[in-house]
């Protein structure tokens, strides 16, 4: 599964902790998550459909949302809604 691995209090962890961790965890809402790339501000997945999320500090509209909103669980883009069904979706 796709899990978050750093600590941040900014929203680069859905878990909202601010120590460090030595394992990933799982994030919840993801399933059948095809690719994943996370940061120390944000994280980004793709799911086996071509869905693509994202979770993170805001600031800047750097989440795809529209918007500056700190968002402490994944939310999908819904710019990307014309995606379904893309297999080779890749994030960075």
């Amino acid at each position: 599964g796709v899990g978050d691995g750093g600590a941040s209090n900014d929203g680069g962890i859905s878990t909202k902790a601010v120590k460090s961790l030595s394992r990933p965890l799982p994030v919840k809402g993801l399933k059948n998550i095809s690719h994943a790339a996370c940061g120390a501000l944000h994280s980004l997945a793709v799911s086996e459909d071509g869905r693509v999320f994202s979770w993170g500090l805001g600031l800047y509209g750097n989440l795809g949302h529209g918007d500056r909103e700190t968002q402490w669980f994944p939310k999908e883009i819904s710019a990307f809604g014309g995606l379904y069904g893309v297999r080779n979706v890749r994030v960075a």
